[in-house]
Order: C-alpha cells, then sequence, then structure tokens
C-alpha cells in the first residue's frame, strides 16, 4: 500500500509516504446490507457493474502506486471469473481518485486524464484506466495523450478537458472525501459500508464469501 500520512488537498499539499498494512480479519463483511455503515454517493463516479447492485465495493487509487497496480489486476482476474459464471450483475466497482502526489509525481496528471476521459463516457474511462497505471516514466504528458489517442477519445475535447477547473474539482472532490474517511492511502476499499483490508487476497476472498 502506498501510505497517506494526512494532509491539506490535491497537487503540493499532501503528504504521504510508502508502507505496507496488514490484514483485517477473515470476512470483514458478512453481508451486505443497504445503507449500513460508511455510505457514499457515487452518483457521478466511474463505475463497472448495475447500479443497484447487491455488493458494491468504492475503490481509492492512485495511478502510479503500485498496490493499486496489484489490486486491480487481481481484481480484474475475479470480474472475469464473475462473467464466466453468469454474476457479474451482482457487483457494482466505483472508482474515485486519491492521487498521492508527494511520492506520486505523475499521479495528480493521470487522475486528471482519467477525469477528463470520463467526461467522455463511462466507457472511456475504464478503456483508458488499465493504460494510465503505470509507473511515473510511463505517465508524462505525452505518454497520456498517446493512451487518449488509443483509446479513441476525442482528443480536442480531451485536452480541453484535463486542462479545466471542471476535471480539476472532480479529482478535489475525491481527494477531499478520501481525507475526511481519514483513509490510510492507496489503494483503499469501502466493501458494502466497511473500510477492510486493500490486499488483494483479503479483498477478493470477502468478495467471493458474499457472491458465492
Amino acid at each position: 500500500m502506498c501510505r497517506n500520512l494526512r494532509g491539506l488537498i490535491f497537487f503540493p499539499t499532501l503528504l504521504a509516504a510508502c508502507a505496507t498494512v496488514g490484514c483485517l480479519n477473515e470476512y470483514a463483511v458478512e453481508q451486505c446490507i443497504p445503507g449500513y455503515g460508511i455510505v457514499i454517493n457515487n452518483k457521478d463516479a466511474p463505475r463497472i457493474g448495475p447500479t443497484f447492485a447487491p455488493v458494491n465495493l468504492t475503490l481509492f487509487g492512485d495511478f502510479q502506486c503500485p498496490g493499486t497496480h496489484q489490486l486491480w489486476y487481481s481484481l480484474s482476474e475475479f470480474l472475469s471469473k464473475l462473467e464466466e459464471d453468469g454474476k457479474s450483475h451482482e457487483l457494482r466497482i466505483d472508482f474515485r481518485h486519491f492521487p498521492l502526489t508527494n511520492i506520486h509525481n505523475h499521479a495528480g496528471d493521470a487522475a486528471l486524464a482519467a477525469a477528463a476521459a470520463h467526461r467522455q463516457g463511462n466507457y472511456d474511462f475504464w478503456i483508458m484506466f488499465p493504460k494510465l497505471l503505470k509507473q511515473g516514466t510511463e505517465l508524462s504528458r505525452e505518454h497520456i495523450l498517446m493512451y487518449a489517442q488509443s483509446s479513441g477519445l476525442d482528443m480536442a475535447q480531451f485536452v480541453e478537458d484535463i486542462n479545466s477547473s471542471e476535471v480539476l474539482d472532480v479529482v478535489n472532490e475525491d481527494m477531499a472525501l478520501a481525507l475526511e474517511l481519514d483513509l490510510p492511502g492507496t489503494p483503499s476499499v469501502i466493501l458494502c459500508g466497511v473500510q477492510m483490508s486493500a490486499t488483494p487476497e483479503d479483498l477478493v476472498d470477502n468478495l467471493e464469501h458474499l457472491l458465492y
């Protein structure tokens, strides 16, 4: 995990360092109860799965964080399994931005790029998403423009949006929410209203418990 040491807001003011967080108890979430625990309004967030899926997961991530990369790889495999088993409609995943810019110098630009892609559509966000899960050397502005073009985005619109106050506000609002929730760093997950371990094994095991 990439550890957040608490800060004010976006780019220069966030203090962070990397650390590893231990696992919580097995099955931190025994069942999903609507309205239980931490309730997040994800209405406008990028989403995989149907709006009213019985199991809901909110992922706070940093595109440059190795822990976010690792967790998403495991989640992608799990999503493929759900698809094969005809259960993909039972899980909703929402993504929120938590770029730790004090330790990841390109995380802010990557977050803005993803938010700009989302303005062109939810599908466009998820096409762009895996291309932005890179190390810092692959997240320069030149790389980001290349990823946007290869994702089939409207490039004029993308360039306008990535530099807009509206997109910056989206990322800042996600950051403010992460800080309000006192999240430990990235990745952080809220599963059915419960903040739990974001270790891939812990999360996937808990999802299997809920969905199978």
